[in-house]
């Protein structure tokens, strides 16, 4: 592993706390380095501390580079369709899994809130205008689809405890930011398997308010504007990669919450601009790499 310190005279905000750790490869593991660009802390000018540096980490793991209200109108011309599985209980195409009777569309929310668990199958590529998993475990098997969504949502409310597993296939989010984990102390689990992908046009938060977990797996890749990871106070974030995480602008480990990112070996963090971990007062953050 190559470090290279800048800029060491940038101050921090004193409570801000930033750790990366690189780990020892264990034996079996693939070789080769993740590669990420670190921001450590916050600027001040005239304050310095241990932790006043801009840290640039050079690796390379894999790739190169780093109510119920059923039916209820919640806008104008939106209806709530909520999964219920009463038709043939896995096809998102089919109207009769759905409460009321039909199937969303693209100004609808597509709403799994049954505190159960089940396997979603596609005909088709649907493009809904919220996809909320509040109280639910739910795997979706696109295939060859993309599920477009305005708005994605995977643990709403405070007692929450919601899971979605992408198997294959393409999530899109495109006018919101992507929430996991929304309200405090709800818990969303977002996990990319099978070869899935993501793109989210503007912010992906693991753990907006709440808990957010978010785990890439081997041979899945997603693209994000930013990527907060514990973004207000109240939220703790994680982020697992095995496969590869794309930022357009900033990664950030511990907004104003706790945040940490582990990379595993044939894992891949790539951020255009920067990654900052810990990034302001009393938030703390932390980024561990292994096999580097």
């Amino acid at each position: 592993m190559h470090v290279e310190d800048r800029a060491l005279d940038r101050g921090t905000r004193g409570r801000a706390r930033g750790t990366v750790e690189a780990r020892d490869r264990r034996p079996g593991e693939c070789p080769g380095p993740p590669r990420v660009r670190c921001h450590i802390g916050d600027s001040h000018p005239g304050r310095r501390t241990h932790m006043n540096c801009t840290t640039k980490i050079r690796m390379t793991i894999g790739l190169a580079g780093l109510a119920i209200g059923l039916g209820a109108s919640t806008a104008s011309g939106q209806v709530t369709y909520q999964w219920f599985g009463l038709g043939d209980g896995q096809s998102f195409n089919d109207p009769a899994n759905w409460t009321p009777n039909g199937m969303p569309g693209l100004l609808d929310e597509a709403k799994f809130d049954i505190a159960g668990s089940g396997t979603i199958m596609f005909a088709t590529d649907p493009n809904t205008a919220i996809l909320s998993v509040e109280n639910d475990t739910v795997q979706f098997d696109l295939g060859a689809h993309t599920y477009t969504a305005g708005k994605l949502v995977v643990g709403d409310r405070l007692t929450d405890v919601g899971m979605l597993t992408v198997n294959g296939g393409h999530l899109m989010t495109t006018t919101s930011n992507a929430q996991i984990g929304r309200r405090s102390p709800a818990t969303g689990t977002l996990i990319l398997t099978g070869g899935a992908t993501m793109t989210n046009l503007l912010d992906l938060e693991v753990g907006a308010e709440g808990n957010g977990f978010f785990q890439i797996d081997a041979g899945c890749s997603a693209t994000s504007k930013n990527a907060f990871i514990g973004k207000i106070e109240t939220a703790t974030g994680d982020a697992l990669i095995r496969g590869t995480w794309n930022t357009q602008v900033s990664a950030i480990i511990g907004n104003l919450g706790s945040g940490s990112m582990t990379v595993e070996a044939g894992g891949t963090l790539n951020a255009t601009q920067d990654i900052k971990i810990g990034d302001n007062d009393f938030s703390s953050g932390s980024l561990t790499v292994d096999g580097a």
